[in-house]
């Protein structure tokens, strides 16, 4: 399996954690792809990705070969990445700050860690890779999501009609 970490700012964004869960409770049984514009070294089933683009062929397969997205952030606002992950229909884990908590529907839409600390995420981790059922179920109301809070053709037909009623209908 392959867990999928995206965030500029490797530790900013919680690349150390999630680094050492991996090392702690995954090598060897699964890959970490790590999206960063930071430097770091590869390691055994550690690949770091440098300048990768926001809709480039990388940056697709990244989100198509994932099997689960974390997102350990404790400093994130609105986290764009946790709505890309949702629209590619990967398994989200993210820290409940910010936005995650709206965007993963309280934890219908992905599973939002409280605190942030390497057994709370190698438990989280080890769930969605484990428990099929209930992370389809999350998956797919994640993805139902995107589409209804998040998709830019039907926020822009909803500002167009807001700004035509605004205008008295003229």
């Amino acid at each position: 399996p392959q867990i999928l970490f995206v965030g500029g700012d490797f530790k900013r964004k919680g690349g150390l954690v999630l680094s050492e869960c991996f090392r702690m409770h995954f090598a060897g049984s699964c890959d970490l792809h790590l999206v960063t514009h930071t430097a770091l070294r590869e390691k055994p089933g550690v690949f770091v990705h440098h300048g990768v683009q926001a809709q480039s062929a990388q940056w697709r397969q990244r989100w198509e070969e994932a099997d689960v997205f974390v997102f350990p952030s404790a400093l994130e606002t609105f986290g764009i990445v946790l709505v890309e992950a949702l629209a590619f229909q990967v398994p989200v884990i993210s820290a409940d700050v910010g936005a995650a908590r709206e965007i993963l529907e309280a934890g219908a839409a992905g599973r939002l860690l409280p605190e942030v600390t390497r057994p709370a995420l190698a438990r989280e981790i080890k769930l969605v890779l484990d428990e099929a059922d209930a992370t389809r179920t999350r998956v797919e109301r994640g993805w139902q999501r995107a589409r209804e809070r998040f998709d830019l053709e039907t926020n822009t037909r909803r500002l167009a009609e807001m700004l035509h009623a605004a205008r008295g209908g003229k």
